[in-house]
């Protein structure tokens, strides 16, 4: 019948060869506290390395992830190059300034860029500031990079 020894019991007899079980105590059976600590002794190294390399792969992953559901997400996937601008959302108008321009668009934002006074076609704003828009979502897209909220559509 094999006997359990408390950890408390060996511990000066582990400081002095870490790497291995002590000859005296071969044979018997440790509890699982006990061979959980003869491993530790053993494979610490190994271990904490293990640990770190898993951590990392995980900060990894989650920036993986997060980048694709953030490019995946557009509101603007259900717009078509001849939709008129006037029907292109706040949201993805503010989506695409956002990527583009890195600027703030206001909540109540209805300028150039969201107007579309005579079907897809553009209309600069020289002398006609009341009938004057973007007039496509291609427009919109093409020349985004003006960066100007207050764009009038002349050069």
């Amino acid at each position: 019948m094999s006997k359990i020894v408390p950890i408390e019991d060996i511990k000066e007899d582990i400081k002095e060869d870490k790497n291995q079980i002590p000859s005296e105590y071969e044979g018997i059976e440790y509890t699982w506290s006990i061979k959980a600590y003869f491993c530790w002794l053993k494979y610490k190294k190994l271990i904490l390395l293990s640990i770190f390399l898993l951590i990392l792969l995980l900060i990894i992953l989650l920036i993986i992830v997060s980048k694709k559901k953030s490019s995946s997400e557009s509101p603007c996937q259900q717009y078509l190059p001849q939709d008129l601008a006037s029907s292109v959302s706040l949201d993805c108008f503010r989506w695409l300034w956002q990527r583009t321009c890195n600027q703030y668009v206001p909540d109540n934002y209805q300028g150039f860029w969201l107007r579309s006074p005579e079907g897809g076609r553009m209309i600069s704003c020289i002398g006609n500031e009341e009938r004057c828009g973007a007039g496509s979502y291609t427009y919109i897209i093409n020349n985004m990079f003006v960066c100007n909220l207050n764009y009038r559509g002349y050069n």
